[in-house]
């Protein structure tokens, strides 16, 4: 048995969302003693009970009389990667040797943001599609408008992209392409991606803040208020490697996770909850073994891509670092929650990434026109929290680059609750079980990964 206890002060160590670091129930034992504080006792003491009651969570009323302890939610967690504990003059717990499967050593650290920090760039504005198209810059004002509102909200203004940085995970020839298109004035790339002269320096913006969060999100996995979310247009998980399409010129994903993997990351987790299926950073990455891709998007939906049986490319080193869970239409709270925690979670425990970054898409928002899946805005903070909770057990960086979401409120609002999460609202959990399809799709998409 043991009882999770944050990277923090032990006076304020029983607080709502601590976690992150797994200590066993003797070592807090010797925690309260050395400090002589009544709250680690009392954790102790809960644990106990709530182990011996089946239960896996401590809640408020375990602690009903001690002041401190009024919000509180502690997680029990088994103690697998423990080295030893110590005490620094602080009296913070840390680690000394605390080893990861590939031999590195680090501080394991909580997650106990109390915000975000967001990218932003006035020249995203400029991509300019028209006041009808889909995709607009109302999109992010609506956001904006939204943040504003929020309490702790941090911006920050990244650089552009190079060029060359795209061209890492893009053909340069398309890139120079798509340079020229818009130099020339812009137009119909297709059917519905559309670009105007200022398109290019828009979506080296969006691929810059991109990477940015990718590199910030490494940098410091875990730190206090201080997981990024890159908020660019034009979005970008539908670019391909040599091709633009579905309002995306450069994907933004790829290139984050291609920075992080520059900046030292040994592999990285992209997790795509839009509504479409990536086709684009699935085609990147399909034949590398570096970057894990799992999608959960509505089936039939443009652009036709993403059935259980893509796995990566066969007889390469992508072989098995592709997850695809297309879910009928109708889906909800209940059934996002269900792939993320049957599938997503086991596969990136195997992965084991430094950083798992989430191709955040608010698309299958219940109220967002042009998809058919019943996701809540309660149900985007539960999914936040789920990778939050992921990338801490991980003891990777988290960061989140947008994606889709087309209803400028249900968009606005789903950004805002992925931001309440970091500030410490719980998400409530679905009240109802998943549906049988829903629940035959994660079967068959975990056959498909054996």
């Amino acid at each position: 048995m043991s009882v999770e206890l944050p990277f923090a002060p032990v006076d304020t160590i029983i607080r709502r969302n601590a976690g992150g670091l797994r200590v066993s129930a003797d070592a807090a034992e010797a925690l309260a003693r050395r400090i002589q504080n009544r709250g680690a006792a009392l954790a102790v003491e809960a644990a106990q009970q709530a182990t011996a009651d089946g239960r896996k969570t401590l809640m408020a009323g375990d602690f009903e009389g001690d002041g401190r302890t009024e919000a509180l939610e502690l997680p029990i967690a088994p103690v697998d990667r423990i080295a030893r504990l110590d005490i620094d003059d602080r009296y913070r717990v840390s680690m000394d040797a605390r080893r990861r499967r590939r031999g590195r050593r680090g501080v394991l650290r909580t997650r106990t943001a109390l915000r975000m920090r967001f990218a932003y760039r006035d020249v995203c504005l400029d991509h300019d599609t028209g006041s009808r198209h889909p995709e607009r810059p109302d999109r992010l004002r609506a956001i904006r408008r939204a943040l504003s509102r929020q309490h702790g909200v941090e911006y920050e203004q990244p650089d552009a992209a190079a060029p060359e940085t795209v061209a890492a995970v893009h053909d340069s020839e398309y890139v120079d392409a798509v340079r020229e298109f818009c130099a020339d004035g812009g137009g119909s790339w297709d059917a519905d991606t559309v670009a105007v002269e200022a398109t290019w320096d828009a979506a080296l913006a969006s691929a810059g803040m991109a990477a940015w969060a990718a590199e910030r999100a490494l940098a410091d996995p875990g730190a206090d208020s201080d997981t990024p979310f890159s908020l660019g247009r034009p979005p970008g998980h539908h670019a391909e490697y040599d091709d633009a399409m579905g309002f995306c010129f450069f994907n933004n994903a790829a290139v984050a996770a291609q920075a992080a993997l520059e900046a030292g990351a040994d592999r990285v987790a992209v997790l795509d909850w839009d509504v479409h299926h990536g086709n684009g950073t699935q085609d990147v990455f399909y034949d590398r073994g570096d970057v894990f891709y799992g999608s959960v998007h509505e089936q039939g939906l443009f652009p036709g891509t993403g059935g259980i049986g893509e796995t990566g490319a066969d007889g390469t080193a992508g072989e098995g670092a592709t997850m695809n869970v297309p879910y009928p239409s109708g889906c909800g709270d209940a059934e996002y929650a269900y792939a993320f925690e049957t599938a997503f979670g086991p596969a990136f425990e195997r992965v084991d990434p430094d950083l798992l970054l989430v191709s955040a898409g608010f698309d299958a928002h219940e109220r967002d026109p042009i998809s058919r899946m019943r996701v809540s805005t309660e149900g985007f903070g539960l999914l936040t929290q789920r990778c939050r909770d992921l990338a801490g057990e991980l003891d990777a960086g988290l960061g989140f680059v947008l994606e889709g979401g087309y209803g400028l409120e249900c968009l606005a609002e789903s950004v805002a609750m992925v931001q309440e999460v970091f500030m410490g609202r719980q998400p409530v959990e679905p009240d109802a079980d998943p549906n049988e399809d829903a629940v035959e799709v994660v079967e068959e998409a975990l056959e498909a990964a054996e």
